[in-house]
């Protein structure tokens, strides 16, 4: 495989001290000046650099941000800081070569508390918040826009999703006095700008021949037809949403409200999304299952596919990863054409992190 090939992971904070992601970093590379981060080009930059476009600095962890949260919201901190850099490990594993730049996505569940409102506020308030929510979203995506076509990143790895239910729970959390159709209608203008966004971020025309978005599909159980839950239903031709299954071929589920999101009309393919081994937070390892750790494996085979052949557009690149897979027609009503792909097909490092 050709060397330096980039990926862009568009994800939680990533942790680049852990095992699995720093074994083949050079000793000698150091990480850029973050003044310089956006505007460095071709090998001059680190292997692994991650960029937090909240505070438009080079991401690390912070503990005066972790101090100045609510209890509640500690507990989920791990998460935030661990799950990019899961994703981070098994792309670094199975694709040694690869350099790595960690994109994150802000989680809206790290709900301040100063910005709990338990005054109630007219409906007119509220929709303006929203509006200014959809205006920051917009600047966040433009500024990741920027990043990966500075870069020029042929394959960016999308490990999260947004969910309606998710969106009712943090606007909930924000606002408790809005109860019954109010707490849905704001919801709902949350989320729909939400949808705009990401519309208009992954049908970008400067996209369209240059970069390919490998999506996780989700972890809800859900069915997408009936529960759109995005950006897994963006269908475009430089787009590629990954199920998961079991060990045996058969659909994820570890409980009802727990395992790979599934339609045949939204899902391209599937591998298997249980039992990974991953570095998670700092220095500690894992054992984690989902679509987040299916679809990296997805991203891993890309860069291996254009490690051979750099020059392929994004929709070439996409028909190699498709053509690929084998059909299992006991698959065929949860992704399209039952396409699933064998992790096995990315040795020989990949014993490094199955949990079996």
């Amino acid at each position: 495989m050709a060397p330096g090939v980039d990926v862009g992971i568009i994800d939680g904070g990533v942790d680049f001290d852990t095992e699995l992601i720093r074994q083949d970093r050079p000793a000698e590379e150091e990480h850029p000046d973050q003044t310089d981060l956006l505007t460095m080009r071709g090998d001059r930059y680190a292997l692994h650099s991650s960029w937090n476009f909240e505070s438009d600095c080079p991401e690390q962890f912070d503990p005066h941000f972790y101090e100045g949260l609510s209890e509640a919201n500690r507990a989920n901190y791990e998460y935030y800081l661990g799950h990019g850099t899961a994703v981070a490990g098994i792309i670094a594993v199975c694709t040694p070569q690869a350099r790595l730049h960690a994109l994150k996505m802000p989680f809206d569940f790290l709900v301040e508390e100063d910005e709990v409102c338990r005054t109630p506020l007219p409906l007119a308030v509220l929709r303006e918040k929203a509006r200014h929510k959809t205006e920051a979203r917009r600047l966040l995506f433009n500024n990741m826009k920027r990043f990966i076509l500075i870069h020029r990143i042929p394959v960016v790895n999308c490990s999260w999703n947004e969910a309606f239910s998710d969106k009712i729970n943090e606007i909930a959390a924000c606002y408790p006095f809005l109860k019954g159709d109010q707490l849905i209608d704001v919801a709902r203008l949350h989320f729909d700008g939400i949808i705009t966004v990401l519309r208009e971020f992954f049908e970008s025309i400067e996209f369209r021949d240059r970069t390919l978005f490998i999506i996780a599909a989700g972890n809800q159980h859900a069915d997408l037809n009936e529960n759109p839950i995005y950006p897994g239903v963006v269908k475009q031709p430089n787009t590629l949403t990954v199920g998961g299954t079991d060990a045996t071929k058969g659909w994820w589920k570890d409980r009802e409200d727990f395992g790979s999101n599934f339609a045949a009309r939204y899902l391209d393919l599937c591998t298997r999304a249980t039992h990974y081994r991953v570095p998670w937070g700092k220095n500690s390892f894992k054992t984690k299952s989902g679509t987040s750790l299916a679809t990296p494996v997805i991203t891993a085979l890309a860069l291996r596919i254009l490690g051979e052949a750099p020059t392929l557009r994004p929709e070439e690149l996409r028909r190699e990863i498709l053509d690929r897979c084998i059909e299992v027609p006991s698959l065929s009503d949860k992704v399209c054409d039952g396409r699933w792909f064998d992790i096995e097909h990315l040795q020989p490092r990949i014993s490094a992190i199955m949990s079996d």
